[in-house]
């Protein structure tokens, strides 16, 4: 592949009990305590420190930790975990299944490191499920790298200083995730293929819906730059946006690059400079506020960086961002440099002497930072390894999305230093048995229920056959109309109520399968109108146990007899004498409304209308 290399790692909540208690997967907004944790990196199977786990300790967090009701001793780290639950390793190798991946054949689950902040332990559990399979993307595939099964991190509800609060309801939550190989080549191709994943795990229907239940990595390389990880995107249609920006992003440091070696630039040597005595009366607010703080500035020289720094011909954002991202992770904000000088209140004469002090030569540029003064040291650390990796082009790091479409620093790419074996949790086989159950249960695709909808009710529109397979209401929908053909084959008018009912009517969501099926029961056998299902879900929603008898009888809304509806239809004809003979036709529609509004569902919009014609006609 000559192009950008890109694949993806889709993570998906599965409606199924926590991985490794048996608490509920549901948030809880009460809490009901706290405590707070210290973390710190361990060693990885073969005795060595991931360096993002050393990042993070690095930054001497403290995490408080909120309990809730769906969480206990296990996702605080105060119990060991449980036996996995049975129903998420079936939807995992379900999915497997479904890919064409090729199932372990034994589970055994892993501690990978993570310190920040997300997990109690310091890691989280993750279990190889399967490896193979593929997915067609129009009409190009896409080979599945692997199948794993991990569970979810816990809940950030607040950040600031040095510290973030969590909460646990969401620590434990079972994540299926799909990991494709670099086979896609362009940011379109990468949203469809990451649509094409979320509906096959939609088919389980065992997906979870709603904000944070699916998310997506990218990782991203170009020719000539290196693998970067875009971690956590949630917005689907945001995906092309990311791969875009990084690749122009990957573009320009590639260019950058190539400058800087033929200036033969270098990376900075030697301590930074304290040029805190240039800046004491600086008009800038922000620099002389610092300094009246305490906070000393900092500066180094960047040999041959002149004009890299700052905003690049293609109009991209040049090493100076790049910098100050890796000082806000020591929490050092405001790097200056001097491609944006003068400028934010620093003179061009401060420049000067900035430039005097360090001993700056043409093709030099210099940046400067004002914090106290392990934290100045410890941002300007940063800021020279990121500056000594520009040398060489892109470096390997994991980015966070931004909402413009663009990405942050967050820190370096994993390795393999990560990971050891998880001592708590025994191996679990995978027997042939067990994968026979899943492979003779495997869900229909969407467009085979799509097909069977079809056939099934011919008078359905395409719209709610689709809304239907998509929100996995099919089954239920399904279910109900074969109920009513033991009372007599629903016609396909009570076909179109049931779909509409159930996909438009809010409150229908509320209610069990039993109470959706007896009140169409009724609409079948004629007990009422289908005007009236709206108000009698309703009715049912509002109170729990009702029957259909209690329902039609708050809403007034039994079936009525025809020569109660002439009657209705006369007097309100009657009442309206003058509109008619001033609109004639065009009177119907508002007395329609009016004799509806008094039958109270009773009767069937076409025959209330039939009957309403005739009346008018005799009056005209």
């Amino acid at each position: 592949m000559n192009g950008p290399r890109i694949g993806l790692e889709i993570h998906q909540q599965l409606a199924a009990g926590k991985l490794f208690c048996r608490c509920p997967s549901e948030l809880h907004e009460r809490v009901r305590g706290e405590f707070v944790r210290h973390l710190s990196p361990t060693l990885s199977e073969l005795g060595d420190v991931d360096k993002a786990a050393r990042l993070e300790s690095e930054k001497g967090m403290s995490f408080r930790y909120q309990d809730t009701e769906s969480s206990c001793l296990v996702e605080a780290d105060e119990e060991p975990p449980h036996r996995p639950d049975e129903d998420a390793i079936d939807l995992a190798l379900t999915v497997a299944l479904m890919l064409g991946a090729e199932p372990v054949d034994e589970i055994e689950f892993m501690r990978k490191i993570v310190l920040d902040g997300s997990n109690t332990t310091g890691f989280q559990r993750t279990a190889l499920i399967a490896r193979g399979g593929e997915i067609l993307v129009g009409g190009e595939r896409v080979r599945i790298s692997a199948v794993c099964l991990e569970e979810d991190a816990a809940r950030r509800v607040e950040s600031g200083g040095c510290g973030a609060t969590f909460r646990l309801d969401r620590l434990g939550i079972p994540l299926v995730e799909v990991a494709t190989e670099p086979d896609i080549g362009a940011p379109d191709m990468a949203r469809d293929a990451a649509l094409a994943i979320g509906r096959l795990l939609r088919d389980t229907g065992k997906a979870r819906r709603g904000i944070g239940s699916v998310r997506e990595d990218i990782n991203i390389s170009v020719p000539g730059g290196a693998r970067v990880e875009i971690k956590g995107v949630q917005e689907l249609g945001m995906i092309s946006s990311y791969i875009s920006g990084e690749i122009g992003r990957q573009e320009r440091l590639i260019g950058i690059a190539r400058v800087l070696a033929e200036r033969v630039a270098s990376a900075p040597s030697g301590e930074a400079a304290d040029i805190t005595h240039l800046l004491k009366g600086t008009g800038s607010k922000m620099v002389s506020g610092a300094i009246a703080k305490g906070g000393k500035a900092l500066a180094i020289r960047l040999p041959g960086f002149a004009g890299a720094l700052g905003i690049q011909k293609d109009g991209g954002k040049g090493l100076g961002t790049e910098l100050a991202q890796r000082a806000r992770t020591v929490g050092v904000k405001g790097l200056m440099h001097s491609d944006e000088l003068p400028g934010y209140g620093i003179t061009d004469d401060e420049k000067s002497a900035i430039e005097k002090e360090l001993r700056c030569g043409p093709t030099d540029a210099f940046l400067f930072l004002v914090a106290d003064g392990e934290k100045g040291k410890a941002a300007i650390a940063r800021v020279t390894e990121r500056a000594a990796e520009a040398l060489k082009g892109v470096p390997e790091e994991t980015r966070d999305p931004a909402p413009d479409g663009g990405s942050t620093y967050s820190r370096p790419l994993p390795g393999g230093a990560r990971m050891y074996p998880e001592t708590d949790v025994p191996p679990i086989l995978v027997t042939e048995e067990r994968l026979k159950r899943l492979r003779e249960n495997l869900p229909k695709s969407a467009a085979v229920r799509k097909k069977e909808l079809k056939e099934r009710y011919p008078g359905i529109d395409e719209q709610r056959i689709s809304i239907a397979v998509d929100e996995r209401e099919d089954g239920l929908i399904g279910e109900i109309l074969e109920r009513i053909c033991a009372c007599g084959a629903p016609d396909p008018k009570t076909a179109s109520v049931v779909f509409s009912a159930v996909l438009y009517t809010p409150e229908s969501k509320a209610l069990s399968k039993e109470e959706l099926t007896s009140i169409f029961t009724g609409l079948a056998e004629g007990s009422f109108s289908k005007e009236a299902v709206p108000a009698v879900i309703a009715h049912y929603a509002a109170n729990p146990g009702a029957t259909l008898a209690s329902a039609l009888g708050a809403i007034g809304a039994g079936s009525v007899s025809s020569g109660e509806m002439e009657k209705i239809i006369s007097e309100v004809v009657a009442e309206n004498k003058d509109l008619i003979s001033a609109r004639g036709e065009g009177a119907l529609a508002p007395l329609m409304g009016e004799v509806m509004k008094r039958l109270r569902g009773r009767a069937d919009g076409k025959l209330v209308s039939e009957a309403l014609k005739r009346e008018m006609k005799k009056l005209v």
